[in-house]
């Protein structure tokens, strides 16, 4: 071959050979611009002695630089696809381990929140009886009175005292004194309303807050309650009477201490006139 022709082909130009790669690389590799700079590293003009070989040796050269360009980017290729799926995969797993975390941190939260409720609710609640304890009843009882009083609705205050709890107690033991207390405050919760509000306030103290009940049934729910508890106390062979005082308004009034006050009175009037009874009186605002 001869001629310009036959120059290229023995002495082919490096922009050729660019242009080669250029072409194949769009079937073969995603990164051509890798090979470019491969190619011009390893291409080397030939010397014009001995033309034929020189150029053939110079072709073969450059092509073996161009099949080792294009295995090490196949290499490459691959490598970066383990790459990727190396990456993905502790994406993956650390996204696993966070929403794992988050749905621990999500339980351990409402656990905690319902931990939270149930001490809220514990430390307003007399442990024994299951009845509002002294503090609950001054905070309920507080918002009881208040509504009652804002809606002008006729209130009832009733205080308890256990007539020979204390003897009971002492004699048979502390076992039974505790079952006494509870079956006094469950006796008492079986005759009340949801509306209604029950405390134990003292060893043997209950009191009893009764909304919307006022002077006109006042006396029959605690004739009532009364019997109901002396009979208790008789089918379980307790030897306890009861003494109950009770203040009762038309219209509620705005301070609870004062209607407690005034019912705890009535209640130690009937201990003083020989126990076992009941003092209902209209109360004063």
């Amino acid at each position: 071959m001869e001629g310009p022709l036959a120059d290229l082909v023995q002495d082919p130009p490096l922009a050729l050979v660019q242009g080669l790669i250029a072409g194949l690389s769009g079937r073969l590799t995603p990164r051509p611009g890798r090979l470019m700079s491969l190619v011009r590293i390893c291409y080397n003009p030939p010397v014009r002695n001995h033309r034929h070989t020189v150029a053939t040796k110079t072709t073969t050269l450059t092509l073996s630089a161009l099949r080792h360009a294009l295995a090490r980017e196949k290499v490459l290729t691959g490598a970066a696809k383990t790459t990727a799926l190396t990456l993905l995969r502790r994406t993956l797993a650390r996204e696993k381990i966070l929403t794992d975390a988050a749905r621990t941190t999500a339980l351990t939260l409402s656990a905690l929140r319902q931990a939270l409720e149930q001490e809220k609710v514990l430390a307003r609640t007399d442990p024994l009886t299951g009845a509002a304890n002294l503090q609950a009843f001054r905070e309920k009882g507080g918002l009881v009175l208040t509504r009652a009083h804002r809606n002008a609705q006729p209130l009832t205050m009733v205080y308890i005292d256990l007539d020979g709890f204390k003897a009971l107690n002492d004699r048979r033991g502390h076992k039974v004194g505790d079952d006494c207390l509870k079956a006094v405050a469950g006796m008492v919760r079986s005759q009340l309303r949801a509306t209604d509000l029950l405390a134990r306030i003292g060893g043997d103290e209950f009191a009893v807050l009764l909304p919307g009940t006022g002077p006109d049934r006042a006396g029959e729910v605690l004739d009532g309650l009364r019997q109901a508890l002396l009979s208790k106390m008789r089918r379980r062979g307790w030897p306890v009477t009861f003494s109950i005082g009770a203040t009762t308004f038309a219209k509620a009034p705005a301070a609870l201490d004062k209607i407690v006050q005034q019912a705890d009175t009535l209640m130690y009037s009937v201990k003083q006139d020989g126990k076992d009874g009941v003092i209902l009186r209209m109360g004063s605002a």
